[in-house]
């Protein structure tokens, strides 16, 4: 897919809202791990963790997220309750609706950390 990043739409916390996916840690769980089941668990697609991008977005003092660039063999689909739609965006695309502060945060630098993947 080249630079383009994947999107969706919250259909519950947060609903109406665009985010990149992902979910929580677990126990015994590596974040890499945490990723790759969540994309499995929310749209039915294998994913691999390309490399973690240099970004961190505090929530409280004791929840932070970490964002990932990933690659998927096909495209992802909505199969999950806590999203109802996705969107694939480039550089120049209009976002598709509001994105929560954290991702919008986190764009620039995911656009900058995939010049140095694609």
């Amino acid at each position: 897919m080249g630079r383009e990043v994947l999107l969706a739409r919250r259909s519950t916390t947060h609903a109406g809202f665009w985010e990149f996916p992902g979910g929580l840690v677990e126990p015994n769980e590596l974040p890499e791990q945490a990723i790759v089941r969540e994309f499995h668990e929310e749209f039915l697609v294998e994913v691999r963790v390309l490399r973690k991008v240099d970004f961190t977005y505090a929530l409280s003092t004791e929840r932070e997220l970490h964002f990932f660039l990933l690659s998927a063999e096909h495209d992802p689909q909505v199969t999950h309750h806590s999203h109802d739609q996705i969107a694939w965006i480039t550089e120049q695309s209009i976002l598709p609706g509001d994105v929560l502060p954290a991702d919008l945060a986190a764009l620039p630098v995911i656009w900058q950390a995939l010049v140095d993947v694609v």
